[in-house]
């Protein structure tokens, strides 16, 4: 239980700009509940979910030669243990 002293302000949550910006839109196409996005309400229904990359090092970050080879062996030797069944 949330103790709050007796006239002070009820925190709320509020929407971002950009939050409200997608909610305007969705309202303007009349969009539904359990319908894709596209024309005529066909599409995917869930969102898309983001993929990590593996070879990322840093914003900018341009890897050697050296961290380049090992990627490019550790891809090698996992691409090589699923064509074996080993993975």
């Amino acid at each position: 239980m949330l103790f709050m002293s007796e006239g002070s302000k009820i925190p709320t949550s509020r929407l971002s700009k950009a939050s409200k910006m997608i909610i305007k839109q969705i309202v303007e196409r009349r969009c539904r509940v359990g319908f894709g996005l596209g024309k005529g309400l066909q599409g995917i229904k869930r969102p898309l979910s983001m993929v990590k990359s593996k070879e990322i090092f840093g914003l900018g970050y341009e890897p050697i030669r050296k961290e380049r080879f090992e990627i490019m062996s550790k891809k090698k030797k996992n691409r090589m243990a699923r064509l074996k069944g080993m993975e």
